[in-house]
């Protein structure tokens, strides 16, 4: 009777797709890996804490138990730098049992311009400096 229930314990319902009930897909882990690096993002290092990344399935790959999704991670929008690399254990359950930010991403500053404040241009004025109009202060980013 043991044995019995044993074996009914180990038999598994399959899809027409022949997928196991009750797991997900690779292309399902590739999409919760990147959905949870939005969701709760990891550590990039500290010029990039509060800005919205970019991810991109770079890799993946299963095992018996896990699926590893390894993905580039840059800021959205143009980035002149390089990307970073970040990689997610999926159980084929569907729960994310590990993280790892592999290598922050890097370079890509830029000059940003921002209109002067009053102080800026009365020291200015005072140094003997012309003032253009309007008045900008250039600031590199990086």
């Amino acid at each position: 009777m043991a044995e019995y229930q044993d074996k009914q314990e180990e038999k598994f319902d399959f899809t027409s797709e022949g997928e196991a009930i009750g797991y997900i897909s690779l292309a399902q882990a590739r999409l919760l890996a990147m959905r949870t690096a939005r969701e709760m993002p990891g550590n990039y290092g500290r010029r990039f804490r509060g800005v919205t990344m970019a991810f991109e399935v770079v890799e993946s790959s299963e095992d018996e138990d896990y699926y590893n999704v390894t993905m580039s991670v840059r800021p959205e929008g143009a980035f002149t730098g390089t990307s970073g690399r970040e990689q997610c254990f999926i159980t084929k359950e569907g729960a994310v049992a590990y993280r790892q930010v592999l290598d922050d991403p890097a370079g890509g500053g830029s000059w940003r311009f921002y209109p002067a404040t009053f102080e800026d241009l009365f020291v200015s004025v005072l140094r003997g400096n012309p003032i253009s109009c309007p008045p900008m202060i250039m600031i590199n980013s990086s």
